[in-house]
């Protein structure tokens, strides 16, 4: 996006953003990542605010989703955000603000995209848009066609027992990054829940901490608009909720609760800038990180 965004009208002429929902297929491992992710932007805090941000972005996430059901963007930049989650819970400083930093860009991105998709289609579209697996380019040529590449042992493991029957879902392309049957919803899930009970929560990831718990409040709000989807039941059938509530997942339950609770005890106060930044000058650090990552060279 840019190294800073000041105002949210200036989102919608944003080249990066206007790339990610366009047609072109973005892979996983593409330098565009490390473009599209190091900006500063302050999250809507109020609901004036959400107002706008979401008038901001409406026509590009209408191209959006018109075009991640063929180039799977949404599920290569999820892919990036697990990979960043990964390295920030590996790392043996998880107070680390440039790791915090990109992890938090990254989750605030699929976040926005998640629910105009929550709000405009229903649950099983929305798993949907996030497992699509778009024809793999080979190098910078052409698009290279799924025959032949998807004739893969992993194509014929029986289906997850957490996903639920869908007459009219076309089955999504296995993914390289995804392991036996499991989708990029468990996936993100699963990244989530690690990062709120594993990352201590300081100065440099309160704001990450928000993100996450925003994001899962997101994806469980399909509840809310399941009537306007026409589905029914949809506690008992959702992946989403599944995924929450049973299988290993479900394991996680008493720990997460406790971590929330002693989140929510604690009461810290919300630290006065983001990830370092001071008034007028932002964060020297997350500044020279994002000349780095914007130069052409990255």
């Amino acid at each position: 996006m840019g190294v800073a965004v000041s105002r949210y009208s200036e989102l919608s002429s944003n080249e990066l953003l206007m790339r990610f929902c366009s047609s072109e297929v973005i892979c996983p491992n593409d330098p565009f990542w490390n473009q599209l992710l190091a900006f500063n932007i302050n999250p809507p805090a109020s609901a004036e605010e959400q107002l706008m941000f979401d008038g901001s972005t409406e026509s590009l996430l209408q191209k959006f989703l018109q075009n991640n059901p063929q180039t799977g963007n949404l599920g290569s930049l999820v892919q990036v955000f697990i990979t960043r989650a990964t390295e920030l819970l590996a790392a043996p400083n998880s107070d680390n603000v440039m790791l915090a930093w990109q992890t938090f860009n990254a989750l605030f991105v699929i976040r926005a995209v998640s629910k105009y998709l929550v709000e405009m289609v229903p649950e099983y579209e929305l798993c949907r848009h996030l497992d699509v697996q778009a024809e793999r380019r080979v190098g910078n040529g052409p698009v290279e066609s799924r025959e032949g590449l998807d004739n893969t042992p992993s194509q014929e493991t029986s289906p997850s027992p957490l996903a639920s029957p869908t007459p009219d879902v076309i089955e999504p392309h296995t993914s390289p990054k995804l392991t036996g049957t499991e989708s990029r919803v468990e996936m993100l899930i699963d990244a989530l829940i690690g990062l709120i009970i594993d990352v201590p929560v300081t100065d440099n990831t309160y704001y990450l901490h928000l993100e996450c718990i925003n994001t899962m409040l997101v994806l469980m709000s399909v509840y809310m608009f399941a009537g306007v989807h026409g589905q029914t039941r949809l506690v008992d059938t959702s992946l989403i909720y599944r995924t929450l509530f049973q299988g290993r997942y479900g394991m996680h339950a008493p720990l997460l609760v406790k971590t929330l609770l002693n989140n929510l005890s604690s009461m810290l106060a919300a630290p006065p800038n983001m990830f370092g930044a001071h008034a007028g000058g932002g964060s020297l650090l997350i500044n020279l990180a994002c000349k780095y990552l914007l130069s052409p060279s990255s």
